[in-house]
């Protein structure tokens, strides 16, 4: 249901680093947290765990479209980023990073709960649709 979206935030969460560091070629199992490939890899994992989190429980679908809508603000503010003073910019970037982090953070901290909770119920209804 979301993977179509991951590009689009991947390219979101990039939207400043991957300016300052398109000459620097890193894969992103090497490159250091803060460049453009480590912040895709990051954000691949968070909507990887925001996927899982829904397939483990249908309570989480409304933090996981929260981070799904807070994308999407994101990318309209890439699209008129442009558009805008340098003053706006160095500051609405990093705000829609920390966002979408701070998303991230939440969504790993559900996942965690109900890893820890052991409440299988609705993990298991996949196995019970085959």
């Amino acid at each position: 249901m979301y993977k179509s979206k991951i590009g689009h935030a991947l390219l979101i969460l990039c939207l400043s680093a991957c300016a300052e560091n398109n000459n620097k070629s890193q894969s992103p199992e090497t490159a250091p947290a803060g460049s453009a490939q480590g912040k895709t890899a990051d954000l691949q994992a968070c909507l990887n765990e925001a996927d899982a989190l829904v397939k483990m429980s249908n309570k989480h679908i409304n933090e996981v479209n929260s981070l799904y809508r807070l994308i999407k603000d994101a990318k309209y503010y890439s699209s008129i980023s442009g558009k805008i003073s340098e003053k706006t910019r160095v500051t609405i970037t990093p705000y829609y990073e920390f966002r979408v982090y701070d998303f991230c953070n939440k969504i790993s901290q559900s996942m965690l709960t109900e890893l820890k909770s052991g409440d299988s119920s609705d993990m298991n209804r996949e196995s019970n649709i085959k």
